[in-house]
């Protein structure tokens, strides 16, 4: 009797397991999956550090800016390429002697930044500082925003979109392209919103810049 029994055990378990049933599927194990980009190369994570940091020791920098600087929402936003190029170019700020910004407010000496903690991802906004000066410029309206978020520690979306950090004649609308102003001069060219308060002489809304083929471009 009880080799019946052991035999009708085992043969239930071998049936079970040929038909797959054993779980139920909605018990089964998910498989693993780790969340997030793929890991910056030492080679990027050194670059974006060294934007970040300047002169300073990278570790006691980051502890500043983050603190778990394995999740830092301003170095996942400068993984961006074009954000990262735009920042590092007005960084610099050619020709200002202002002093370099403490690395909790700015990077370098002309742009300065904030992180704001939303629901499910962080806003880490980027800015040209009123600091250097543009003569008739308005450079804070230079705006960057770059939503990161705080699950999968990717970029999510870039306001304005890279096209037009990429390119300071992009545009996809009319309303994107402002005129250039000159010293004694009413005109000077075409560029979108987000390049021209950094023109030196100031900008304006006119109807000689238009958007034609993605490109703000003058009209006679």
């Amino acid at each position: 009797m009880r080799q019946i029994t052991l035999l009708l055990i085992l043969t239930a378990f071998l049936l079970s397991a040929c038909t797959g049933d054993s779980v139920p599927v909605t018990e089964r194990a998910s498989p693993t999956f780790t969340p997030g980009p793929a890991p910056l190369s030492s080679a990027e994570y050194s670059r974006i550090t060294s934007l970040i940091c300047g002169t300073l020791a990278r570790e006691n920098c980051l502890e500043e800016v983050c603190p778990d600087s394995d999740i830092c929402p301003l170095v996942i936003a400068l993984t961006d390429q074009a954000v990262f190029q735009f920042i590092d170019t007005f960084s610099r700020c050619a020709g200002c002697n202002t002093e370099t910004f403490p690395v909790q407010r700015g990077i370098g000496k002309c742009i300065e930044y904030s992180i704001s903690d939303l629901d499910w991802q962080w806003r880490v906004e980027f800015w040209v500082s009123e600091n250097c000066s543009f003569r008739h410029g308005s450079p804070s309206k230079s705006r960057i925003s770059v939503f990161v978020s705080s699950e999968t520690l990717a970029v999510e979306h870039i306001i304005p979109s890279s096209p037009y950090i990429e390119d300071r004649l992009f545009c996809e609308e009319d309303s994107d392209c402002r005129c250039l102003s000159g010293s004694g001069v009413p005109f000077l060219g075409c560029s979108n919103t987000l390049y021209s308060p950094l023109h030196f002489a100031g900008d304006h809304q006119c109807d000689k810049c238009i958007c034609r083929s993605e490109q703000c471009t003058l009209i006679e």
